[in-house]
C-alpha cells in the first residue's frame, strides 16, 4: 500500500466529512470568495463615469482674450463643450477646438469611481484597464514564484502569511493617493492573491480523501458566483459612497487572516512527505477529538505501514514509500527517483502535453469568461442588474457540473462544456449584433464552470 493509500484510510477513520473538515474547507473557501472581489471589483470601482470639459475661465481666438467666468460674457461665438474637447463654432464653421485644459465636469461625485477621481478620460481611458492587467500580471508572478515555498515550508506558513500580506496589500489599495501607488498595491495583491487562493485549493485536496477530491470543485463553482453576487450588493449598498469605502469593505472580508495561525493546520500528507510523523500523530489526536471519533484506528494504520515515529517498521520501509506529493507521471521512466524539477514538465512527454492542453484551455476559457463578465453590466439598462444576471446564470450549469463530473468523468465533461460554450458564445455574439433584445445576450453567456 503506498502512501497515498494509507493517508486515505486514516481520512476514512477519522470521519472524512466530520465537523473537522466542514469547518477547515469553510475558512479555506474564503479566499476563493475574496479572489472573485480581487478579479471582479473593478467592474464597481473603477466604473465609467459620465463627463464633459469642465467650463473655461477664458478662452483667447485670435489674440483676442474673452472672460467666459462671468455669466453674462458676451463672446460672439458658439462654444460647445463635448467629452473629450472644446468646440468653438461660428455659425457652422469650426474655427477652434482644444483639450479639456480646464479639467472635467462628471455627472456623479468624483469619488464614485477612481476613474473620476485621477480622470483616466479620453487619451487616458486605457489606464482603467491597466489595473486590472497589473492584478493578472501579480497573479502570474506570485503563482511561479511563491507556491514553490509551499513544498519548502510548509503549506501552512506559506498559506497565512500570503493571505495576511494580501489582506495588508488590499487595504492599502483602499487608501491610494494616487493612481501609481494604486497600481503598485494591485500588482501586490494579485501576487499574494493567486498564491493563497492556489494554497487554500491545495489544502483542500489533501484534506480529501482521492474518491472525494472532486468536492472541492464542486463547492468552488457554487461560491464563485456566489461571491460575485454578493459583491454586487456590497456595491450597489455603497453606490453613493466613495470608491474607497466599497474596497475597504470589501477588503474586510480577509480579516480573518490574522486569525489563520489557530483555526488551520499543516497538511497530513505534507507533514507525512516530509517524514514529520510526531506532528502527525498530534494533528490525528486534534481531529479526532473535534470529530468525537477513536483515534486509535487512524493510529494503528499509520504505524503499520511505517508512517509513526515509534513503528519498528521504519526503517525498513522509508526507501520504499513513495512520496505522497510525486506523482507516479512524474517519475522518471530511466531512473528510481522521482525528478521534481519544473522542467519535468518539458522532458515528460505526458506531462508537457497535459499542461499545454491545459494552459491553453485555462487561456481561451479566462479570455472568454472574463470578458463577458465584465460587459455584462453594459447589457441592461441598471448598471447593477445587468451584472447579477450575468451571475445568476452561472447557477443552472453549475448544478449540471456537479451532477455530471462524477458520472461521465472529466474529460467528457471537458469535451462537452467547452463544445457547448462555443455555441453559446457565437449566439451570443449573433444576438448581440441583432435586433434582437440585448438582454438575451446573457442566456447565451457561457458560465465559468464550462
Amino acid at each position: 500500500m503506498d502512501q497515498g493509500e494509507v493517508i486515505d484510510n486514516v481520512f476514512i477513520a477519522l470521519k472524512w466529512n466530520g465537523f473537522y473538515q466542514v469547518s477547515r474547507t469553510a475558512i479555506l473557501l474564503l479566499s476563493l470568495v475574496n479572489n472573485a472581489f480581487t478579479a471582479a471589483s473593478v467592474v464597481f470601482i473603477g466604473k465609467a463615469v459620465n463627463f464633459n470639459c469642465r467650463r473655461l475661465k477664458s478662452l483667447s481666438i485670435k489674440n483676442v482674450t474673452y472672460d467666459l467666468s462671468l455669466s453674462n460674457s458676451n463672446v460672439p461665438f458658439l462654444i460647445n463643450y463635448t467629452e473629450c474637447s472644446v468646440d468653438v463654432r461660428n455659425g457652422s464653421d469650426l474655427i477652434f477646438t482644444s483639450n479639456c485644459s480646464d479639467g472635467y465636469e462628471y455627472a456623479d461625485s468624483t469619488t464614485s469611481s477612481f476613474v473620476a477621481e485621477w480622470d483616466l478620460v479620453c487619451d487616458k481611458e486605457s489606464y482603467s484597464d491597466i489595473s486590472q492587467g497589473v492584478v493578472v500580471l501579480g497573479e502570474m508572478f506570485g503563482c511561479l514564484s511563491l507556491t514553490r515555498f509551499a513544498d519548502r515550508c510548509g503549506r501552512k506558513v506559506t498559506y497565512i502569511i500570503t493571505s495576511v500580506m494580501y489582506f495588508a496589500a488590499n487595504m492599502l489599495a483602499a487608501f491610494s493617493i494616487s493612481f501609481a501607488y494604486f497600481l503598485l498595491f494591485r500588482f501586490i495583491t494579485g501576487v499574494f492573491d493567486a498564491c493563497c487562493q492556489q494554497l487554500s485549493y491545495i489544502m483542500l485536496i489533501e484534506m480529501m480523501p482521492t474518491t472525494h477530491r472532486a468536492l472541492p470543485q464542486k463547492l468552488s463553482s457554487f461560491i464563485w458566483p456566489i461571491s460575485l453576487m454578493f459583491l454586487c450588493l456590497v456595491a450597489y449598498l455603497t453606490r453613493d459612497l466613495s470608491w474607497h469605502f466599497t474596497h475597504i469593505c470589501l477588503s474586510m472580508f480577509a480579516v480573518h487572516s490574522i486569525f489563520l495561525w489557530w483555526i488551520t493546520d499543516e497538511s497530513i500528507r505534507w507533514l507525512c512527505a516530509v517524514k514529520r510523523y510526531k506532528d502527525v500523530e498530534k494533528l490525528i489526536m486534534k481531529i479526532s477529538r473535534i470529530n468525537h471519533v477513536d483515534p486509535a484506528d487512524a493510529l494503528e494504520i499509520l504505524r503499520a505501514n511505517g508512517l509513526s515515529p515509534y513503528s519498528i517498521k521504519l526503517a525498513q520501509k522509508t526507501d520504499s514509500i513513495a512520496e505522497v506529493l510525486i506523482s507516479q507521471a512524474m517519475l522518471d521512466t530511466k531512473s528510481s527517483n522521482p525528478d521534481t524539477r519544473v522542467s519535468v514538465f518539458v522532458k515528460n512527454k505526458n506531462l508537457f502535453k497535459i499542461t499545454a492542453v491545459a494552459g491553453y484551455t485555462w487561456f481561451t476559457d479566462s479570455l472568454s469568461y472574463h470578458g463577458l463578465l465584465f460587459i455584462s453590466p453594459n447589457l441592461n439598462e441598471d448598471f447593477y442588474l445587468g451584472f447579477l444576471l450575468g451571475v445568476i446564470i452561472e447557477i443552472p450549469a453549475t448544478i449540471l457540473f456537479c451532477l455530471l463530473i462524477d458520472r461521465i468523468g472529466r474529460k467528457k465533461c471537458i469535451m462537452v462544456f467547452h463544445v457547448s460554450g462555443g455555441i453559446f458564445i457565437l449566439l451570443s455574439t449573433f444576438t448581440l449584433y441583432s435586433s434582437i433584445d440585448e438582454t438575451l445576450v446573457l442566456g447565451f453567456r457561457p458560465p465559468r464552470c464550462i
